[in-house]
């Protein structure tokens, strides 16, 4: 998909192996008039104020069982993926085996640019004025997203299992890993196990074209070990020391290693000092905080150590990985070389903005062509497995990963 991005807004949907591309094509005028010819109207694009990758929305009701399975999103304008219970509550999502990459930081979002938001790289999102249930993000590898990787805004009840985050941006803790927001009283199940949080080059101290003032007194522009010991945690709650936490909030945390944790130590040594008394503390402000069992309502069994995720994420993420195109061989690849950067653009025009890019479209894709067999009885479950034979059949497609 290209020029957009995908809106679930209803219960039982599983989309599988699509590549989500929103990039940043202009609209033309035509298309903002509905006059374009059929030639030009197949290069209309989404809004550039709300091109997400993929949102979960319940916009007019509750909303329940939404799985996203082997899913590549790249240059997203706004988040590469949200969710936002707002009219109602939202359970049983999964985003598993996908890549989120690449969301375009100083390109044409409206807000990009301003003093308030230096850049608009973001990766994803939950915000809303209700509650998201059984919410679980397996498997995925976060690349080269200046913010939000991952920012929570409701209550939540969430695993955060196996995914590998590499290249965060903003540097000083702005990159804000998972950074979850206390405000309303907000109440947090948080499951975060066997994650990887790998700096990149845009991890430290973040460039001078967009924050000048905090590079002022770092050295060479890299954050120094003690910097990045209080700043670069993976789970933050609210703002300053103890602000927006939650006595009724529980996480749990194990096997989780990032820039605070590259030995063994505290499991408690990946989140924020303003959990603790204060900045020297090892006492929690709440110690009922930290949980010693799982706390979310999913609880997914299939969780590997983090020393066995690093291969198995990278070589099964994204669509189809077994036919990776170039734009998430090149994701892939940048993660396994610690190389890549936050992109502005998809492709270099000429301006300055578009001198960061990420190369451009990948060519043309050779068609895939496959015989059509329905199965004869769709609704009957002939092997017993607990799915219909159209389900088998769907599911046969996934073989082809």
């Amino acid at each position: 998909i290209r020029g957009a991005g995908i809106s679930v807004e209803t219960s039982n949907v599983f989309i599988q192996n699509i590549k989500v591309r929103p990039g940043d094509d202009t609209r033309d005028a035509c298309c903002k008039t509905g006059t374009c010819s059929a030639a030009a109207a197949q290069f209309c694009t989404q809004d550039p104020g709300s091109r997400d990758g993929i949102n979960t929305y319940a916009s007019n009701a509750p909303i329940s069982d939404v799985v996203y399975d082997h899913i590549s999103i790249s240059w997203a304008l706004d988040e590469g993926f949200s969710i936002a219970p707002a009219v109602g509550d939202i359970s049983n999502v999964t985003l598993s085996n996908s890549i989120v990459t690449n969301g375009l930081d100083m390109s044409i979002h409206p807000e990009a640019g301003s003093i308030s938001d230096p850049g608009h790289s973001k990766a994803m999102l939950i915000n809303g004025n209700k509650v998201v249930n059984n919410l679980s993000f397996l498997k995925n590898v976060l690349a080269h997203n200046a913010e939000r990787n991952i920012r929570v805004s409701t209550s939540v009840s969430m695993e955060y299992v196996n995914n590998i985050i590499y290249n965060w941006g903003r540097g000083k803790g702005m990159g804000r890993l998972i950074e979850a927001t206390n405000t309303s009283g907000a109440t947090h199940k948080f499951d975060i196990i066997g994650n990887l949080y790998i700096p990149g080059a845009d991890s430290y101290c973040p460039e001078t074209l967009y924050r000048p003032e905090l590079c002022a007194a770092v050295a060479n522009g890299i954050d120094t070990p003690e910097q990045r010991k209080r700043m670069h945690y993976i789970l933050r709650v609210g703002s300053g020391l103890s602000g927006g936490l939650s006595m009724n909030s529980r996480y749990y945390l194990n096997d989780n290693w990032g820039p605070t944790r590259a030995a063994l130590g505290s499991e408690w040594d990946i989140v924020d000092r303003g959990f603790f008394l204060n900045p020297s503390s090892d006492s929690l402000v709440y110690p009922q905080n930290s949980a010693t069992a799982r706390v979310s309502s999913s609880q997914s069994i299939r969780v590997l150590s983090s020393a066995n995720a690093y291969e198995a994420v990278l070589n099964n993420a994204g669509a189809f990985p077994r036919q990776r195109d170039s734009v998430d061989a090149i994701a892939i690849d940048s993660v396994r070389t610690r190389e890549g950067r936050i992109i502005n653009c998809v492709a270099d025009d000429g301006s300055p903005r578009c001198a960061k890019n990420a190369g451009g479209w990948p060519s043309d894709y050779a068609p895939t062509n496959r015989r059509l067999v329905l199965p004869s009885r769709p609704n009957s479950d002939s092997d017993g497995n607990g799915y219909t034979d159209l389900e088998d059949w769907i599911h046969s497609f996934a073989g082809q990963l």
